[in-house]
């Protein structure tokens, strides 16, 4: 993504195309391409799998969309809502890849089982935390009431 910081990155899918013709992300960074902006003129265009970018029957090469993957992903940091920049320079495009017009990737995430699972340790920390308090409160009684002399 080309930004006002500077070149970015994204794992987002969702492009708008601007009134100028050259595809966006939500917050109007330009998706970049191995030879810059990617231009589609209009909404009659279309994306292969490798990125190469048709409008109407003609293939533009140069308006390929990039694809770029990191040895270490330790090395991006979170920049906004859905960017990231990187201390290093990415590596070549990681093989294989496919790129599918009109799609967005999801989450791979179950949020019904991430509840349950939620809940379940919630429950079980409730339950040590009663067993705590409750030793606690054995151990209070032995020293102030056991440990008397009368």
């Amino acid at each position: 993504m080309q930004t006002a910081d500077g070149e970015r990155y994204t794992r987002s899918g969702a492009f708008y195309v601007d009134e100028l013709g050259y595809l966006l992300d939500g917050e109007g960074n330009l998706l970049l391409g191995e030879d810059g902006p990617v231009y589609v003129g209009g909404l009659n265009f279309t994306v292969d799998g490798s990125g190469g970018v048709r409008v109407g029957e003609e293939l533009q090469n140069s308006n390929r969309i990039r694809v770029v993957s990191f040895e270490d992903n330790e090395s991006l940091r979170k920049q906004g809502s859905n960017l990231y920049f990187s201390l290093v320079d990415p590596d070549a495009a990681p093989q294989p890849y496919s790129i599918r017009q009109g799609f967005l990737e999801t989450s791979n995430v179950d949020i019904s089982r991430e509840m349950v699972d939620m809940l379940a340790v919630y429950r079980t920390y409730e339950t040590n935390q009663r067993m705590i308090t409750m030793i606690d409160e054995t151990i209070g009684k032995a020293v102030n009431e056991i440990g008397r002399l009368r």
